[in-house]
């Protein structure tokens, strides 16, 4: 396993810690499953996301989570190409993802970007909008695949209805006393 792949699971660790119990907060009787282990849970995941809750209206929603540590340039980074190295290519998450709705998290503004997935798709492939953005490669890790996406700005994202909600899990968990944000002891 390499350095990069360690420090972002890491970060994605330190997200789903604030996202999960966020999830539980906001479910029918604080029911959902996390898609990361069993026999099925590579193809689930792949599919349908990272997490099913039942909605507060009874209906089961899929949730595909992202995470990253801060928000430099104000885009949110769509993945297009897992791979773009043309013997290994392999289409992004754009392109075959089919959860309900897509949270894209910032740690350390506490932003949480909620999309309806299924409007982004077409707004992506069928309205074929996605391509009016700067395609980038991944430079953030390390790593053997060459990983690309349109930089999307997050204000345009917003104006476009795209984003269907922006949270702040943290604070609101806080405020709620499901987080204890007082520092412990030995940070003080």
């Amino acid at each position: 396993m390499s350095n990069s792949f360690i420090k972002a699971s890491e970060i994605e660790k330190q997200g789903l810690e604030i996202l999960l119990p966020y999830v539980k907060s906001k479910s029918l009787n604080g029911q959902f499953v996390t898609t990361e282990k069993g026999r099925l849970s590579l193809e689930i995941q792949a599919k349908y996301g990272d997490a099913f809750m039942n909605a507060r209206n009874g209906e089961i929603v899929s949730l595909e989570f992202k995470v990253e540590a801060e928000d430099k340039h104000g885009n949110l980074f769509l993945e297009t190409w897992s791979n773009l190295d043309y013997k290994r290519r392999k289409r992004g998450w754009m392109h075959y993802l089919d959860a309900d709705y897509v949270w894209y998290y910032f740690i350390e503004t506490d932003d949480l970007y909620i999309i309806n997935f299924p409007k982004p798709w077409e707004w992506a492939f069928v309205k074929e909008e996605i391509y009016q953005f700067r395609q980038a490669q991944q430079n953030k890790y390390k790593q053997k695949n060459k990983t690309c996406a349109r930089l999307v700005p997050i204000k345009h994202l917003l104006s476009s209805g795209l984003i269907v909600s922006h949270r702040h899990p943290k604070g609101e968990m806080s405020n709620a006393g499901i987080f204890n944000l007082t520092p412990s002891p030995k940070a003080a």
